[in-house]
């Protein structure tokens, strides 16, 4: 009988990870062609990393899942080095060193609109884009 249930088990869990897997490139090409664009009217910048999760602690606030970071760079920068850090920030609308660089208020707002179907298909995650390969998505564990 354990037996059964253990197969009926693992058959599920195998299908909740193919229709993960499908459902992870339907929303890599919506990106692409939904907010590539609005990334693109701003050449100067080609590289970004977009961050949803939950914190482990929040200095006694409640730990709740948001479109925390986004992170982004100029197209020169060396991404390469150990100790790389994007240049240009901005955390859920508190803090930000943008500075009319960009509309990052709007890039936010529309990446924000995934934020609920991520939580509950994902989990916590990092986006990356650039310019020449668009977006890319992993999971996102190494954090507070």
């Amino acid at each position: 009988m354990l037996d059964d249930f253990k197969k009926a088990y693992d058959q599920e869990l195998a299908r909740r990870q193919i229709a993960k897997e499908q459902i992870k490139q339907v929303f890599i090409d919506n990106l692409n062609q939904v907010i590539a664009p609005l990334l693109k009217t701003e050449p100067k910048y080609d590289f970004y990393e977009i961050y949803w999760y939950a914190p482990f602690f929040n200095d006694g606030d409640e730990c709740e899942y948001t479109l925390s970071h986004i992170y982004f760079d100029n197209a020169v920068c060396d991404r390469n080095e150990s100790d790389y850090e994007p240049e240009y920030y901005f955390i859920n609308r508190r803090h930000n060193n943008v500075k009319d660089l960009i509309d990052i208020e709007t890039i936010y707002d529309v990446f924000n609109i995934y934020t609920e179907m991520v939580k509950n298909i994902f989990g916590d995650i990092k986006i990356t884009y650039t310019h020449a390969n668009g977006f890319t998505m992993e999971d996102y564990t190494n954090h507070e």
